[in-house]
Parts: C-alpha cells; sequence; structure tokens
C-alpha cells in the first residue's frame, strides 16, 4: 500500500517497507532477495539524506547481516 502511495517518490515508510520485504524474504533463507530489500530500504534513505534518521543504523545492521549469513551459508 505505501509502495502505491509514494510511487517513485523516497519516503522512510517506504525504506520501512522495503526493510520488512527483506526480512521476510531473509526468514525464507533468500538471501539474495532480502539483501536487494535492504539496500533499498538503505538507500532511500541516503537519498533522502536522512542517515541520521533512527532506523538507518537498523536498515545497515540488517543488510550486512543478510550479506554474512548468506556468505555462511555458501560454505
Amino acid at each position: 500500500m505505501r509502495l502505491k502511495v509514494y510511487k517513485t517518490e523516497p519516503h522512510p515508510d517506504v525504506a520501512g517497507t522495503y526493510n520488512n520485504l527483506g526480512a521476510a524474504w531473509k526468514s525464507k533463507g533468500n538471501y539474495d532477495r532480502a539483501i536487494e530489500f535492504y539496500e533499498k530500504a538503505v538507500n532511500i534513505l541516503r537519498e533522502l539524506r536522512m542517515t541520521d534518521h533512527p532506523d538507518f543504523e537498523k536498515y545497515k545492521r540488517n543488510l550486512e547481516r543478510a550479506r554474512n549469513e548468506k556468505l555462511e551459508n555458501n560454505k
């Protein structure tokens, strides 16, 4: 719904939606899709110059965890 409301406009709520989608894909073990969505979340806040947003560091940590878990599971 948020993606429809904001369409192509970057917005912190859309970043949150992408982060949640990343978490869903990560829970299914699809790290590539999770990383894709986590990157979108991080990039939206960067684009908006909101690196001081309370969730920015959380999104970055989620992205790093997904990348690390992908590496661990590919051993």
